[in-house]
């Protein structure tokens, strides 16, 4: 019937080379498309700076940043099942098509040597046999994407990009 994207965790780590590490602020951009099972309460881009306390995006290094879409109230509860908090899809399918990206803030360079995107799903199902049950399946950690490549990211069109589009290329 639906599943929800509850939780992200993007790893990234930095390239072992010099000059490769940076203090430039990064943010993620998802995109969430109108659902009337979404308890999130945003529609539209989301963004959310990937920084921690510490130096982060230092060279060698890997870094996981999580976003949290749990937010809001609870929805509706379909025939006392309550929906799930998070950002709703119709099915997995749905999901594969969504749109998430990487923006560099500023001209220092970041070269990221590969990067993992997992999201935390639960889904809403009906359970087969019955006219009006339904069942909350919790899919925990799946991976939404991977990238083993370099990715180079800055402001200045000499050393990278100031946007990456994240391929949702994983197994979820």
């Amino acid at each position: 019937m639906s599943v929800h994207l509850q939780k992200i965790r993007f790893f990234a780590t930095t390239k072992d080379e010099a000059y490769a590490g940076t203090d430039t602020g990064v943010e993620l951009w998802i995109y969430v498309a109108s659902n009337s099972l979404t308890t999130f309460p945003t529609t539209g881009w989301h963004t959310q700076n990937l920084d921690h306390s510490w130096d982060d995006r230092e060279r060698g290094r890997t870094e996981m940043y999580e976003l949290d879409f749990q937010e809001g109230e609870f929805g509706t509860s379909i025939s006392g099942t309550p929906v799930p908090k998070g950002i709703a899809f119709s099915d997995f399918t749905q999901a594969r098509t969504g749109s998430v990206w990487l923006r560099a803030k500023g001209k220092d360079w970041w070269k990221i040597d590969h990067y993992y995107l997992l999201g935390y799903f639960k889904e809403l199902s009906h359970v087969s046999g019955t006219i009006d049950s339904f069942q909350t399946i919790d899919h925990e950690w799946l991976l939404m994407a991977r990238r083993d490549g370099d990715v180079d990211m800055s402001t200045d069109p000499s050393e990278g990009y100031a946007w990456h589009s994240i391929d949702l290329n994983g197994t979820f």
